[in-house]
């Protein structure tokens, strides 16, 4: 805010369509809207009194990048497999990369969500593994977890193994 005493009539214009300035008193207020943009931007606020003028510049930060989810976001997988979601949220502009740590299952990030796909698990025991969110240099860990491997048998099924028959 810039306040100006005098006689004169008090006149400002921004030359960015994101600098909003308006003059009531003899006050100018600058008002900005949000920078969404991957880049530093600038303008120039020009105040005329009378027959003087003087330049301001005007100075706005880039958003910083930030991906985000759930804080308990989790993925649990049945031994059977499957695809299991998990939703995100972007703020600001930057390249997004989602990676697993795992070789059991796959992940994809897209349209604010993540699709984790999980094999059939045939451990013995339950085996846990993490995605990598990362957006810039804002990064997010989703645990992931499958229950261990389980074989169901029905009664009376016969089995074929290189070509011998049980039962």
């Amino acid at each position: 805010t810039v306040t100006v005493a005098g006689k004169s009539e008090l006149k400002a214009v921004a030359d960015a369509d994101w600098v909003t300035v308006t003059v009531v008193d003899a006050v100018v207020t600058v008002a900005v809207t949000e920078n969404a943009g991957a880049a530093a931007r600038t303008a120039t606020v020009t105040l005329t009194y009378g027959e003087s003028s003087k330049s301001v510049a005007v100075s706005q930060a880039a958003v910083v990048p930030v991906v985000s989810v759930a804080e308990n976001a989790a993925v649990t997988a049945k031994a059977y497999g499957g695809s299991y979601t998990v939703n995100y949220a972007l703020k600001g502009t930057a390249e997004l990369k989602a990676e697993i740590d795992v070789d059991w299952a796959t992940v994809t990030a897209a349209d604010g969500v993540v699709t984790v796909k999980a094999n059939y698990s045939l451990a013995a025991a339950a085996r846990e593994g993490a995605v990598t969110l990362t957006y810039g240099d804002s990064t997010v860990t989703i645990p992931v977890a499958q229950e261990e491997g389980k074989i169901y048998m029905k009664p009376n099924t016969n089995w074929v193994v290189d070509n011998a028959r049980f039962a």
